[in-house]
């Protein structure tokens, strides 16, 4: 696992990306003991406050994250509170690259990647098609929390 450093934050949580690309299907497969698939937001949270998660993102390409279809498409502005808003062209283009955030709509488990998705601006790509594929990504893990992890515990204990 490439273990990716803390950002500045406080609250930006600590993600692994796995060392092997795999497919889709098998992501949830390869999840390390006490850790989950990164989220959509946490990606974007790690993507807007540290710079070197985005550059990773850059170098590496695509990962496999938690969020299962995206009903978005176009571009899009990253607000503040993480959700994201549609904008035209013109408005995408004068963004600051951590509030740039460009959709590809589909069904499938989402990827995440940073680069210009041809339109020469470096943005936060999501893309829910791309599992529809055979392409082969990293999956980003976060840890759980001690809490989460004993309350999947004391469940599966009752089954």
């Amino acid at each position: 696992m490439i273990g990716l450093k803390q950002g500045k934050q406080e609250l930006s949580p600590e993600i692994i990306v796995s060392d092997d690309r795999i497919a889709a299907a098998d992501a949830n497969t390869h999840i390390p003991n006490k850790y989950r698939l990164a989220t959509i937001h946490e990606i974007t949270f790690k993507y807007m406050y540290d710079d070197a998660f985005a550059a990773y993102l850059n170098e590496s390409r695509w990962v496999w994250t938690a969020g299962i279809g995206l009903k978005s498409k176009g571009f899009h502005q990253i607000d503040d509170d993480l959700s994201f808003s549609e904008v035209d062209f013109d408005a995408y283009r004068c963004l600051q690259r951590e509030h740039r955030s460009f959709h590809k709509k589909g069904p499938f488990i989402v990827a995440a990647a940073v680069h210009d998705a041809g339109y020469g601006y470096q943005a936060l790509v999501l893309d829910g098609f791309l599992a529809g594929t055979s392409y082969k990504a990293r999956a980003a893990f976060v840890k759980e929390s001690e809490d989460t992890v004993s309350k999947h515990l004391a469940t599966a204990l009752r089954r």
